[in-house]
């Protein structure tokens, strides 16, 4: 039976939906999207009653874009990320090394580093950039992003802890990188993914991450 009140989750709801048929310059679509997103979160804790009325108001949606010929384009498909995977090279014990690898085009990225980090570096791939290993061993061992889409590395080297904040943070044009000194010496500037330029002048890698574009 449902509930004979609408509860505070459908109030704003309804205040939200007026809200946006009535300013015209924000997208109605990009509200919706909101709207659902949340409504995917919360979908779970709905009582019944809530459940019903939220079903009420996509129907009365629904019913008024029937009276419109639209055609909705189908979403283009998604590029097939490029598959990764932690390759031997072949030697036993403290000898034996991995490198990221592209099995798709047999491309090794970058040089070997222990297994941990391989898969590390492999799990952390963002934007089409990773990290890769200066192929040393221990405290000398130092990591930089390679685009993989551009077949470029960074010239700026870090640490692995480093490389893996700057790829989670990335962005498709933008990512932060190192001056390739070590401790309190080390500053990063923005670099453009584009033109491969330094932009700015150096700073704290967590500054750097914060005016990500």
């Amino acid at each position: 039976m449902r509930s004979a009140r609408v509860p505070r989750l459908l109030s704003v709801l309804c205040i939200l939906t007026i809200a946006f048929v009535a300013r015209a310059e924000e997208s109605r679509g990009e509200k919706l999207k909101q709207l659902a997103e949340k409504l995917r979160a919360a979908d779970a804790q709905l009582k019944d009653g809530d459940r019903d009325a939220i079903d009420d108001h996509i129907a009365g949606i629904e019913r008024i874009l029937k009276r419109y010929q639209v055609t909705v384009a189908a979403p283009a498909s998604a590029a097939p990320a490029v598959v990764l995977s932690c390759l031997s090279n072949g030697y036993s014990g403290s000898d034996e090394r991995f490198t990221p690898t592209d099995v798709k085009a047999g491309v090794a990225l970058g040089s070997g580093t222990v297994l941990a980090n391989c898969k590390e570096v492999v799990a952390a791939q963002n934007k089409d950039l990773v990290c890769v290993s200066n192929g040393y061993s221990g405290s000398d061992e130092r990591f930089a992003l390679h685009d993989i889409g551009r077949k470029r590395t960074s010239p700026g080297w870090t640490t692995l802890k480093h490389c893996l904040a700057i790829v989670q943070k990335a962005s498709d044009g933008f990512f932060c990188e190192s001056n390739s000194y070590s401790g309190s010496d080390e500053r990063f500037h923005l670099l453009n993914r584009e033109s491969n330029k330094a932009m700015g002048g150096g700073t704290s890698l967590e500054q750097c991450l914060q005016t990500m574009p």
